[in-house]
C-alpha cells in the first residue's frame, strides 16, 4: 500500500513537471471536429477503451512493482495494435478508416510508438525514473489528442 502511495505521489509531481501545472480540458470551440460515421465513430471509441484499460493495468502493475504485466499491458496497445509491426505476425491488423487527417493519424501513431518505448523500459529492469516519464508520455498523447480532436458525428456536419 505505501508503494502505490509513493507511485501516486510521484505520478503528480511528474505531472506538475512535464505540463507546468494542472491539466485544463480545451472547450469544443478550441478543438478541430473530425465528422466520422457511427462505424468509425464505434471504432475509435473502441481503441480508446482499450488504451484507456492498458493504462488502467499499467498503473496497477507499476504499483505492485510487476514489470512482466507492465510490459504485457504496453505491449498489447503498442505499434502491434495497429498493425505497424512488420513480421512479426500478429493477429491483430486494425486499420483506421480512411478520410482521418494525417496529423490525427500521426499522433495515434506516436502515442502506440509510446507504448512501446514503455515497455521496452519495463523489460529492461523497471527502473520508476526511467518509467514514469516514459508513461507520462503515453499519457501526453493521450491528452493531446483529446484537447486538439472531438469527434463529430457525420449527421451533424455542415455539407461542404
Amino acid at each position: 500500500m505505501r508503494a502505490a502511495r509513493r507511485v501516486k505521489a510521484h505520478a503528480w509531481l511528474l505531472a506538475l513537471a512535464v505540463f507546468g501545472a494542472w491539466p485544463v480540458a480545451a472547450s469544443a470551440s478550441e478543438t478541430i471536429g473530425l465528422c466520422v460515421n457511427d462505424a468509425t465513430r464505434d471504432t475509435l471509441h473502441s481503441e480508446m477503451r482499450q488504451l484507456l484499460g492498458a493504462l488502467h493495468g499499467i498503473h496497477l502493475a507499476l504499483a505492485e512493482r510487476d514489470f512482466e504485466a507492465l510490459t504485457a499491458r504496453a505491449e498489447a496497445v503498442g505499434s502491434a495494435m495497429t498493425g505497424q509491426v512488420e513480421g512479426k505476425g500478429h493477429a491483430h491488423q486494425h486499420a483506421h478508416p480512411s478520410g482521418l487527417p494525417h496529423d490525427f493519424v500521426k499522433l495515434g501513431r506516436a502515442t502506440h510508438a509510446a507504448f512501446d518505448d514503455l515497455a521496452d523500459l519495463s523489460r529492461e529492469g523497471g527502473r520508476p525514473r526511467e518509467l514514469l516519464p516514459a508513461l507520462a508520455k503515453v499519457t501526453a498523447g493521450c491528452v493531446g489528442c483529446h484537447e486538439q480532436y472531438r469527434l463529430v458525428p457525420a449527421a451533424n456536419c455542415a455539407a461542404d
